[in-house]
């Protein structure tokens, strides 16, 4: 995480000599920025697309490649017809569970808010209608893929909103790397330019328009023109130290974030007069905690906790959140702050697992020397345990605690100090011996693991000799060795910044889109609040607003 500094990011059209002008720059090339610059290029512009790292993708490619998409081609195909309204009270009700009223016309959402989640059920089916006509993608519909929360009144439907990237031949599953070639492809066949190794620090302005950025490649700054808008889809800020300590929880420690999500739009929008919005809200998901200090580029984060006799517990050794709950609720739930002893109880969890956890949820063949060597090892979806340096042994319960207790003493100078309770030992036993006897009665009484559907279709495969009533839930062995891993908190990206409209305009202070800017994904502020409602939610609204937004700054272009 770096320590960047503000610079001037604004710079007079009268001070800047262009190099060169296209119809429209996109600044990004990921979940949003492809998208954009397809949809402005088959309208008829001019593209150029800006990457600051020096091969595209940025966090796209790192990512399963999933998108969530309401009322979706293969939902109408498979006969389900999605009622508008009750999809926006379930959405309302995920971004602000506090503020959520079905009698306000908005639905206790800010304005700006229930109109872009208004937008994005009419147009986001289209837009991928579109995405797939030009050849840039396979959609695959998922028709028994379930939301991360069903249980809410609201939703309705509850699954096949979740969609993947399929190969042209839509036989494999690309995920975000293949998919992010075949963007590549796509925006070549149509004349994108793709320039790499490109960070754009500030944009050209023209009385209160946006006409251009200026863009650094090592020593050389390029000044280039827009003629009908920048789009910003350049990721949020969290690998901006100074940012993150702003805006995010205390509780919230690392970031699997491809490593150029530096806040660079958010310091262009402040500078720019714009308010910023959601800066509070990042997309969450645990972290191995060592990988998160070292911000190791090749991290993941924890999507599935793998194996049946694993459980989380904090540092009184307690489970106090379900191990195989959606991600993004455990990394909310690891926030709860305690108001007696000034701390966050839960700041890290020790997933804790018996040898046969280790052994069976390994990968074919056992352990490579490549996943060991990239210090991770976790499969599309998480189906084994974790090797490498951040795996803790014991061949007792006893060993494995004084182990963990030696590992947070040499972390302590980053985790305020954090330590096992002195009870810690005492209460892990008696907590074993609880998810021991609620695994073979085959109900989570404590935290209703293996309840929800979520659960269910995706971590509910069961592996040999369990076959009690709950496949996710398996004694622990009385017998060691036992192995943990220490979680933080960790986001997937930010969200927040400012906020934009249904085609990816800005709007500046006043409430007025502000001319020729545009923003797409996590460098703006997300209609979804707080909220995570299914697999995908983080790229589906990246494209079809990216998309939006490159339609209109290529009409723009042309008018």
């Amino acid at each position: 995480m770096t320590e960047t500094g503000w610079r001037t990011r604004v710079r007079p059209a009268a001070d800047v000599d262009l190099d060169d002008s296209f119809d429209v720059i996109v600044v990004g090339a990921g979940a949003a920025g492809f998208p954009a610059a397809i949809g402005a290029a088959r309208a008829g512009a001019r593209v150029l697309l800006l990457e600051k790292a020096d091969a595209p993708g940025g966090s796209f490619a790192k990512s399963l490649g999933g998108f969530w998409i309401p009322d979706n081609a293969g939902m109408r195909g498979g006969g389900v017809r999605e009622d508008r309204e009750a999809t926006l009270r379930f959405l309302a009700r995920c971004a602000r569970p506090a503020g959520h009223d079905p009698r306000d016309p908005h639905l206790g959402l800010e304005p700006w808010e229930h109109e872009l989640l208004g937008a994005y059920f009419d147009h986001a089916a289209a837009v991928v209608g579109e995405l797939e006509e030009t050849g840039a993608i396979t959609p695959g519909y998922l028709p028994d893929s379930p939301d991360y929360q069903t249980r809410v009144p609201e939703n309705r439907v509850g699954k096949g909103r979740t969609m993947v990237m399929l190969s042209a031949d839509g036989r494999e599953n690309l995920g975000g790397h293949g998919q992010t070639q075949r963007f590549v492809e796509s925006c070549a066949a149509l004349g994108v330019e793709l320039r790499c190794g490109r960070e754009v620090e500030a944009v050209v302005v023209e009385d209160g328009r946006v006409v251009g950025v200026l863009a650094r490649t090592g020593e050389r700054e390029e000044r280039i023109g827009a003629r009908g808008g920048v789009i910003f889809a350049s990721g949020g800020f969290a690998h901006a130290r100074d940012l993150c300590r702003a805006f995010l929880p205390g509780s919230v420690i690392g970031t699997a974030a491809a490593p150029g999500v530096e806040g660079n739009f958010v310091r262009i929008a402040t500078e720019l007069g714009l308010p910023l919005h959601g800066m509070q809200y990042p997309w969450l998901a645990p972290l191995p905690l060592e990988l998160a200090l070292a911000d190791d580029p090749g991290i993941s984060n924890v999507f599935v906790s793998p194996g049946d006799s694993m459980l989380y517990l904090n540092r009184y050794g307690r489970r106090v959140v379900n191990e195989k709950a959606p991600y993004h609720e455990v990394g909310l739930a690891m926030g709860r702050w305690d108001p007696l002893r000034l701390e966050y109880p839960d700041l890290l969890l020790f997933m804790l697992f018996d040898e046969r956890v280790h052994r069976l949820w390994a990968p074919p063949g056992g352990w490579s020397d490549a996943q060991v060597a990239s210090r991770w090892a976790l499969d599309t979806m998480g189906n084994y345990a974790y090797d490498g340096p951040q795996l803790i042994r014991g061949e007792t319960l006893e060993d494995l605690v004084a182990a963990l207790a030696a590992r947070l003493a040499a972390l302590a100078s980053q985790t305020g100090g954090l330590q096992l309770d002195p009870g810690f030992s005492v209460a892990a036993r008696a907590q074993i011996e609880r998810f021991n006897a609620l695994a073979r009665s085959g109900r989570d009484a404590d935290l209703a693991r293996g309840e929800t559907p979520i659960e269910q279709v995706f971590f509910g495969e069961r592996r040999p000799g369990n076959e009690l009533p709950n496949p996710l839930m398996y004694p622990l062995s009385d017998r060691g060795p036992y192995f943990a891993v220490i979680l933080s908190a960790g986001t997937l990206d930010t969200r927040g910044g400012p906020r934009t409209d249904a085609h990816g305009r800005v709007i500046g202070p006043a409430g007025d889109p502000l001319p020729g800017l545009y923003g797409a994904g996590n460098c703006v502020a997300s209609m979804f609040g707080q909220g995570y409602p299914g697999g995908g939610a983080t790229i589906g609204p990246a494209m079809v607003f990216g998309w939006r937004a490159g339609e209109h700054a290529a009409r723009r272009a042309s008018a």
